[in-house]
């Protein structure tokens, strides 16, 4: 199953993962194995079920991927910071991990938090592929608690690290309304005048 699965053939390795879980022949490595083969084929809701069995840190993020994944941000930010608990995640993933928990903060409502997960993120991935998501989100998490000064500083970055014009227009009107937001005007038109 697993060599089926490394090969890209999930739907034979899913027969064979089901099987062998039904006979209840599967470690938590096997399940965890089964659980990394649904996600990666989509199967979100089975991914759920079986990370709901396993245990461990890598059940966590798979459980939070899934959730995440389906919109169910409450679940998927508990999943989240268990998985950043315990500090065995995979060097891979916990730059993942520390954005999409901010993330689902921020779906939330829970923009204090947010900021603080994403500032974390920012502050240690500066050239993670999501990087300009997360000054994003961090700008907007911190508008919200009216933190305006790092609201502005998390937009200029973003206009930093934007990787193509859609990305540095959104972060200079972003940085733009948050000037405008706090009375700097002149600011605001500087940054829009380019």
């Amino acid at each position: 199953a697993q060599c089926l699965a490394k090969l890209g053939k999930s739907s034979e390795a899913d027969k064979i993962f089901y099987s062998l879980a039904q006979k209840q022949l599967l470690s938590n490595d096997g399940r965890l194995d089964y659980a990394r083969t649904l996600l990666n084929a989509g199967h979100l809701i089975s991914t759920i079920e079986q990370t709901s069995i396993a245990t461990g840190t890598e059940a966590y993020y798979m459980k939070a991927l899934a959730l995440f994944n389906r919109r169910q941000w409450t679940e998927a930010e508990i999943n989240f910071e268990k998985s950043l608990k315990e500090k065995k995640l995979d060097s891979t993933y916990l730059a993942y991990a520390r954005f999409y928990l901010g993330y689902c903060q921020y779906q939330l409502g829970k923009f204090k938090e947010a900021y603080s997960n994403l500032y974390t993120y920012i502050k240690n991935y500066e050239n993670h592929s999501l990087i300009w998501n997360g000054c994003i989100f961090a700008a907007r998490a911190s508008a919200q608690i009216e933190d305006l000064k790092a609201a502005a500083s998390m937009a200029e970055k973003a206009i930093n690290v934007a990787k193509n014009t859609e990305q540095k227009q959104e972060s200079i009107l972003l940085c733009a309304g948050i000037y405008n937001d706090d009375l700097q005007y002149k600011k605001a038109l500087d940054i829009l005048a380019p």
